[in-house]
């Protein structure tokens, strides 16, 4: 929902309203697939998780892997200004832990989700771990599951406000996303490029589906996090057809 301003309490008028498949993992599978880069998406979801958003899915290229339960969700209310977003989540069957199972792949990225299940999978798992727990790292995640998360994970991801979190915890690498400035990789900055705005919901997540299609075509981490920001970009102002000039050409080395 798009309103002029959120308020702090009473009641705004809605500008505009839409209903979009996608959460954090979802994005990132959906962008990264886009670009051509291989990946699988393993959830937890409804019965009556809406069919359009697995189509979605299999249109991008990306490969599911679902774990069917009856509760309803997960479903998300993001409510955005021009100056800020405030989301209200439902976990659904994200709420729980799900089945236990090794994952065999070069990177595995672990999103939002149950901490108990993300950290027993990070254990289990092969091939270079990438820690995400976005907006849920404020209220699922507990001291102990943070200094046992930052003892598994090779990178964490993170934005700002969410880093002012993670001070006192060690992780062997780290990213923070900066908006339009781009993106802090072990303490460097990398800058990010200037676009028109339509929305900055899902910024992020383009962020990491661009780190990641960088990294499969064999840049390092910091050319990676250049191509992040390029995707971001695109991303914000809507211009996702350039996404497939990127998968073209099979570089980001330059912003199309």
């Amino acid at each position: 929902m798009k309103v002029h301003k959120i308020p702090t309490s009473g009641t705004v008028p809605v500008e505009k309203i839409e209903i979009k498949p996608g959460g954090t993992a979802g994005n990132i599978a959906r962008i990264a697939g886009l670009l051509g880069v291989e990946t699988t998406l393993i959830s937890r979801i409804s019965k009556n998780f809406p069919p359009e958003y697995i189509k979605l899915m299999k249109d991008s290229g990306v490969n599911t892997d679902f774990e069917v339960l009856d509760d309803y969700g997960p479903v998300c209310y993001i409510v955005e200004s021009n100056e800020d977003s405030v989301a209200f989540m439902y976990q659904g069957p994200m709420d729980s832990q799900g089945d236990l199972k090794r994952i065999d792949s070069k990177y595995v990225h672990f999103a939002t989700g149950n901490p108990d299940w993300i950290l027993n999978l990070m254990k289990m798992a092969n091939g270079f771990k990438v820690f995400d727990p976005g907006q849920e790292l404020s209220y699922r995640w507990s001291h102990d599951k943070l200094l046992e998360a930052s003892k598994i994970a090779d990178l964490v991801i993170v934005n700002q406000s969410e880093n002012a979190i993670l001070d006192y915890y060690k992780f062997r690498e780290k990213i923070v996303t900066l908006g339009e400035k781009g993106c802090e990789y072990n303490g460097k900055i990398i800058e990010g490029f200037k676009s028109k705005v339509i929305s900055t919901v899902g910024a992020g997540d383009a962020f990491r589906a661009g780190l990641y299609y960088g990294l499969s075509l064999g840049y390092d981490m910091n050319e990676a996090c250049r191509c992040g920001n390029i995707v971001a970009a695109l991303y914000i102002s809507g211009e996702t057809h350039k996404l497939s000039i990127l998968k073209s050409k099979k570089s980001c080395r330059e912003f199309p």
